[in-house]
């Protein structure tokens, strides 16, 4: 409870000094006159600390008080960061009138003295005070006078003033009390605006940025479609311009009729148009993906007859290398709804991986199976594997696991993203896993059931 200093310099409670130590003796009217204040002290408070909008509440906050103390007229100073009062709102006094009296008050004459000092000032009289520098043309007549400061976090953010109650009386010790309080409230309401505030610029500073990345992403999508597109017919003449010639060298050089040095050079150039040419159609279709302008030719399908077509497609591949691709397959039972030429595609990519990423004559499994409400298909590979902190990684456009950096094995970096997006829209997904603690990869390829057969 707060204490005030008599006159006599003995400290008493608040509460006696403003109601009275024998409150039977101050009557019944008194007591519920007390409790009105309270009450109207409580609504006050939660009205302005449900407003969160800074000037919303400020002018909350001059209403009410004046509405509790009963003046004409209220006003509340907060100062900005040069110390100076930055925003006055008041009550009690027309727009039309506010208006007129122009920039808010620098804060000298008793407005100062009040910021001064930092503490309450009661005044039954302020053109008689000899502080008082005067008020500005239109300004009301004013007489009685209140100000409370207000504190947040020990700092001084701004005062109250009330000016001349209705019933002329002067302001009273029972009244500066009531106000100190609703200061208290107005603190905390100023701390949650200030919060509020801050946090809402925050997101708005959050949106911006998002949508700046937004329109970066789009136009680097759009840009990388358009090079894919221009790209492609004149790669396309390089690549077939090169197998020609490549196919008439080799024939000379089976002769003796050139030097098998410019053979290399043309394989090369042939070489590298297919995989340029490869990482166009690659581009091309994970934008088209990502776009949303590829839709899916979807049928209920058997996913065991899309696993067996994919491990057709890339037989020759797994020979190539001697390696020994296991397949465990389910009879039936792992029914879906999905687009087979699309999913393939993912399935492709995953044994292929495998592939060029494990060694000669080791052993590579795929297996299918239900889980739940899914179908499952996994490819496990005897590769040097992929960290477990880039699992995620590899699965972003043109990534490539720290393993493989410095290796010359040709990979384009966009198989992967593509295959999670197919899988993603089949309402599926597409994860990464250690296959074991000493290497090899476990992709994972789920998708969800469409019956229960």
């Amino acid at each position: 409870m707060m204490l005030l200093k008599e006159p006599r310099g003995h400290e008493v409670s608040t509460l006696d000094t403003i109601f009275g130590s024998d409150r039977t003796a101050r009557g019944e009217s008194r007591s519920e006159h007390r409790v009105e204040q309270l009450l109207a002290l409580n609504k006050a408070a939660i009205d302005i600390t449900g407003e969160l909008e800074l000037d919303k509440l400020l002018q909350h906050i001059v209403d009410a008080t004046r509405e509790l103390i009963g003046c004409k007229y209220a006003a509340l100073g907060v100062l900005g960061e040069d110390g100076y009062i930055a925003r006055f709102p008041t009550s009690g006094i027309s727009k039309i009138d506010r208006e007129k009296l122009g920039a808010p008050p620098r804060g000298h004459g008793l407005l100062g003295v009040m910021l001064r000092a930092g503490q309450s000032l009661r005044i039954p009289n302020i053109n008689k005070d000899p502080r008082r520098i005067g008020f500005p043309p239109h300004h009301p007549p004013m007489t009685a006078l209140l100000g409370v400061p207000i504190f947040v976090q020990g700092k001084l953010v701004g005062t109250l003033y009330l000016t001349d109650k209705y019933d002329a009386s002067d302001f009273t010790e029972e009244e500066e009390w009531l106000v100190q309080l609703l200061a208290i409230h107005a603190a905390t309401a100023l701390t949650n605006a200030e919060l509020h505030e801050e946090a809402q610029r925050g997101r708005e500073v959050a949106e911006r940025e998002g949508e700046r990345l937004r329109e970066l992403e789009q136009m680097k999508d759009e840009f990388l479609s358009m090079a894919a597109h221009e790209l492609r017919t004149p790669l396309t003449t390089i690549k077939m311009s090169a197998g020609l010639a490549l196919e008439q060298l080799e024939r000379l050089a089976a002769l003796d009729d050139i030097d098998p040095r410019v053979v290399d050079l043309v394989a090369l150039v042939v070489e590298g148009s297919e995989r340029m040419h490869s990482l166009v159609n690659d581009l091309l279709n994970l934008t088209r993906l990502e776009a949303g302008r590829t839709t899916l030719n979807l049928d209920e399908i058997e996913l065991r007859e899309v696993v067996t077509a994919s491990i057709q497609a890339t037989k020759p591949l797994f020979d190539s290398k001697g390696q020994d691709l296991s397949m465990h397959l389910p009879e039936a039972g792992c029914s879906i709804k999905g687009d087979p030429q699309r999913l393939e595609q993912v399935l492709i990519n995953l044994l292929s991986n495998a592939h060029k990423y494990s060694p000669t004559g080791s052993k590579i499994e795929i297996r299918a199976m239900r889980s739940g409400a899914e179908c499952l298909v996994t490819v496990r590979d005897n590769g040097p594997g992929v960290p477990p902190e880039e699992h995620e990684a590899i699965f972003e456009r043109f990534y490539r696991s720290s393993l493989h950096r410095n290796d010359r094995t040709a990979s384009t970096g966009l198989g992967l993203p593509i295959a999670r997006t197919i899988a993603e829209m089949h309402g599926g997904r597409l994860w990464c896993e250690s296959a074991t603690k000493d290497g090899g990869s476990l992709f994972t390829l789920s998708l969800p059931l469409l019956t229960d057969r």
